[in-house]
């Protein structure tokens, strides 16, 4: 439960007031947790099956390549 309270103390920080004023608490700390997923995430799980699944090479669907 520890690193559960760290996020969730990480992404309080950045919860001033003009956003305060628009999103509640629990509305922005879900927001915050689906940027960093889309982001962050994403862009390395692609980056790491393309070099190391696919390895540059055509990959044959039956309807793309």
């Amino acid at each position: 439960m520890r690193l559960a309270e760290g996020i969730t103390r990480l992404i309080d920080r950045f919860y001033i007031r003009p956003v305060a004023a628009i999103l509640p608490r629990q509305v922005f700390r879900y927001a915050a947790c689906g940027g960093f997923t889309y982001l962050i995430f994403d862009p390395v799980c692609y980056a790491l099956l393309y070099n190391f699944l696919v390895g540059y090479r055509f990959f044959d669907l039956g309807f793309v390549v």
